[in-house]
C-alpha cells in the first residue's frame, strides 16, 4: 500500500514525509489553487523539493499531477500528459476517468509514462481503470452516496 498526500503546499508535504513516512504526492486543480502559486510554480517547487530529498524517479516517489481535466480529446490530453512527464521523472500523470481519458492512459502507459486514473467512483470504473495499465486508481469511496446519488442498484 502507498501512503500519499493530497496536498500542493510544500510546508504540508515536508511536515508528511518527515513525520508520517508519505510514500508520493497527488494533487488537483484546487490544491494547486489553495497553495497561493501558480501552476507552472508548483510543478517546479514540487520536482525541486522531490530532488533536493533524493527522491528522484516515479518509482522512489511518485507525484501524481493533473492534466487539464477540461480536455476531452484523448490526443489533447496525451499531449498534454507528455509535457507534464518532461517535468519531473516523479511526475505520474493524473487523468479524469472518461473515456477519452481512459484512451489516453492507455496510450500513455504504452509510451512509458505512468498515469493515474482519478474520478472513480464506481467498481466498473476502476476495473476499466486497471485494464489501462495506469499506475494508480485514486477511487472516490463513498463520494456519490455523501452527495445524493442513489447508488442502491
Amino acid at each position: 500500500m502507498k501512503y500519499f498526500i493530497d496536498s500542493a503546499k510544500l510546508e504540508e508535504i515536508q511536515y508528511a514525509y518527515e513525520y508520517w513516512g508519505i510514500d508520493g504526492i497527488t494533487t488537483n486543480p484546487k490544491h494547486i489553487q489553495a497553495s497561493g502559486h501558480s501552476f507552472a510554480e508548483v510543478l517546479e517547487q514540487l520536482a525541486a523539493w522531490a530532488a533536493k530529498e533524493g527522491l528522484e524517479g516515479w518509482k522512489r516517489f511518485p507525484i501524481s499531477v493533473e492534466s487539464d481535466p477540461h480536455l476531452n480529446d484523448w490526443r489533447q490530453i496525451c499531449e498534454a500528459g507528455r509535457k507534464l512527464a518532461a517535468i519531473s521523472p516523479n511526475y505520474v500523470v493524473k487523468i479524469a476517468c472518461t473515456e477519452p481519458g481512459l484512451i489516453a492512459a492507455r496510450k500513455l502507459e504504452q509510451e512509458g509514462i505512468r498515469t493515474n486514473i482519478t474520478l472513480v467512483f464506481s467498481p466498473s470504473q476502476a476495473i476499466a481503470a486497471a485494464k489501462t495499465g495506469a499506475l494508480f486508481v485514486s477511487p472516490f469511496v463513498g463520494w456519490k452516496e455523501a452527495n445524493g446519488e442513489d447508488c442502491s442498484h
